[in-house]
C-alpha cells in the first residue's frame, strides 16, 4: 500500500510568507540602525542573505532557529553593526515569529482529509509553521529534518519517512516542488517523485 510525503512547500504559500516576514525585519533594522547601509536595505537582499547562510549551514546545525540567526549575524556583519548585542536575535525572533504566523495553505489542502481516508500521509517541515491549521490528526507523522541532524537531501529523510509510515521506500510518493532537495532525496531512496510547481498555479488535486 502507498503512502504520501508531503513538502510543506507544497501545502502552505511559503515563499509570501517570507517575504512578508523580510518586510517586517527590514522595517525593525531601519527603526533600530540609523546607519546609511541599514536605510538601504531591502526585503530582497535580506531574503537572499538567509538563504546564503541557509545553504552554508546545513547539516551543521540542529534548528531552524540557528539557521535564521545565523543569517541575520552575516547581515548585521554586511552593514557593519557590532555595538548593538542581541540585535540579531530580537530582529531573527520578529521575522521567524511573523513568518510562521502568516503561513498559509494553499486552498486545495481542503482535499487532504479525503486522501488521508485511503493513504497514511506524512509531512515534512523546516520550521515552526502551524501546521495542525489543515487539521488535527490529519498527518500520521511530521518530520523536522534538522532536528534529527539531517538535510531535506539526504535520503534518510524518505527512509525515515516511509519507516514511520510503515511501507517502503519505494511505496512512498513524495509531493514536493521541482527540483527541490526532498525530491532529490526521494530519487535517492527509490521512492515515486510527484512534482507540483505552485509557481505555474499547478495543485495537488488528483492525487
Amino acid at each position: 500500500m502507498k503512502a504520501f510525503c508531503f513538502d510543506d512547500g507544497v501545502l502552505f504559500d511559503l515563499a509570501t510568507a517570507r517575504a512578508a516576514a523580510g518586510r517586517v525585519a527590514v522595517e525593525e533594522l531601519w527603526a533600530r540602525v540609523g546607519t546609511p547601509q541599514a536605510q538601504a536595505l531591502t526585503v530582497e537582499h535580506v531574503l537572499e542573505v538567509q538563504k546564503t547562510v541557509a545553504d552554508e549551514l546545513v547539516g551543521r546545525v540542529s534548528s531552524d532557529p540557528q539557521l535564521t540567526l545565523a543569517g541575520f549575524e552575516r547581515l548585521l556583519e554586511e552593514i557593519e553593526v557590532f555595538d548593538q548585542p542581541g540585535l540579531a536575535l530580537q530582529v531573527d525572533a520578529v521575522f521567524r515569529e511573523h513568518r510562521d504566523r502568516v503561513a498559509r495553505p494553499f486552498d486545495d489542502c481542503v482535499l487532504l482529509p479525503e486522501l488521508h481516508q485511503r493513504f497514511r500521509l506524512g509531512l515534512v517541515v523546516s520550521g515552526e509553521i502551524e501546521w495542525r491549521v489543515l487539521g488535527e490528526g490529519l498527518f500520521d507523522t511530521v518530520l523536522q529534518p534538522l532536528s534529527v541532524g539531517l538535510d531535506r537531501a539526504d535520503p534518510r529523510v524518505i527512509l525515515k519517512m516511509a519507516a514511520r509510515l510503515g511501507c517502503q521506500p519505494d511505496h512512498l510518493v513524495v509531493v514536493t516542488t521541482p527540483g527541490s532537495a526532498l525530491g532529490r532525496a526521494g530519487r535517492k531512496a527509490a521512492a515515486e517523485v510527484l512534482d507540483v510547481d505552485r509557481v505555474r498555479g499547478e495543485g495537488i488535486r488528483g492525487l
